[in-house]
């Protein structure tokens, strides 16, 4: 992956897991949502609560090249944050989690890729696809009941 002036760091499992599988076109990166942890929470506990669903791998990769390449020295913006940034990737076969975060004192974006066994601390950022980007009608939504700030609402289509 390159990203034009950004200095960039990958794991090995990062590199092993998504960056093998990078296409030789990306996709246009899709709508997507941030959300601050208020807690400590584990994938496990993220992934449920929020229904996630997570990006492919070409996906992934664009949504990143994307966002990193608005800020690619660390410039102020949405990934610097003094905390992480959490991806969930599909793999063939699992979903894993990916970290993103801007090292400020090698002056480098870092990227990881760990499996879902990971405890998040609070104010870590999660990155999920936007509701309005995964093809929903009102009708697949009337009766779930979502979680905003700790509140539940039932969705109830208008009749």
């Amino acid at each position: 992956m390159n990203i034009p002036k950004a200095k960039l760091w990958f794991s090995d499992n990062f590199k092993d897991w998504i960056l093998s599988q990078e296409p030789k076109k990306l996709p246009k990166a899709s709508a997507y949502e941030k959300y601050v942890l208020p807690k400590p929470m584990n994938d496990g506990e993220i992934i449920s609560e929020w229904n996630i669903d997570p990006y492919s791998v070409p996906e992934f990769l664009a949504l990143i090249k994307e966002l990193i390449g608005k800020q690619p020295n660390g410039e102020d913006g949405l990934l610097l944050n003094d905390h992480a940034n959490i991806f969930y990737v599909q793999l063939e076969y699992r979903m894993v989690a990916v970290r993103v975060f801007w090292d400020s004192v090698l002056c480098e974006w870092r990227c990881n890729a760990f499996d879902l066994d990971v405890n998040w601390s609070d104010g870590v950022c999660v990155f999920f696809r936007s509701l309005t980007s995964q093809n929903l009608s009102v009708s697949d939504l009337d009766g779930e009941i979502i979680k905003i700030k700790g509140v539940e609402y039932k969705l109830t289509k208008l009749k």
